[in-house]
């Protein structure tokens, strides 16, 4: 799933959850829950050609925009059913598991080796990714506008 839909679920299950210690850990294993879901994505183009392409590297800079843009926006809409310091964690650990992803790749490109699952963790993320496809992002709308609508509901 895209950052923005990891986040904007985050800040649904904070505002839905009234227990910090329950909501934080239940917005981390939403991430999981999120990946099994068939999602936009490259499949299984192998990492250093997807990268190499300007389509992706412009997704994902709208989509680190987006998702940056509601993490300062939602805690603070969200202020009556939920701490803002509680909704931006919940946010930020339903995004975690792609961010440790994400700099262990960048670490070893900067290193000048090939990425390399290096974890028990890494392998189960990618493992329940099984459908990843540029039709994923009709998905991925769907469940946006599904989600945002159940926080405007919350938020009204």
């Amino acid at each position: 799933m895209t950052a923005t839909n990891h986040f904007i679920t985050g800040a649904l299950i904070a505002a839905t959850v009234q227990r910090p210690l329950l909501a934080l850990p239940l917005a981390f294993v939403s991430h999981f829950a999120l990946d099994v879901i068939p999602h936009y994505g490259y499949g299984t183009m192998p990492l250093k050609e997807r990268d190499q392409k300007k389509h992706f590297i412009l997704k994902q800079a709208v989509d680190i925009y987006f998702a940056l843009g509601l993490f300062w926006l939602l805690p603070f809409l969200l202020r009556d059913r939920q701490a803002p310091i509680v909704t931006a964690l919940c946010m930020f650990a339903a995004f975690v598991p792609d961010a440790i992803w994400s700099a262990q790749y960048v670490i070893a490109q900067r290193r000048g080796g090939a990425y390399k699952e290096p974890s028990a963790f890494n392998r189960f993320h990618k493992a329940i990714q099984w459908c990843e496809n540029s039709w994923g992002i009709y998905i991925e709308i769907i469940w946006f506008v599904l989600i945002a609508l159940g926080i405007r509901h919350i938020a009204v």
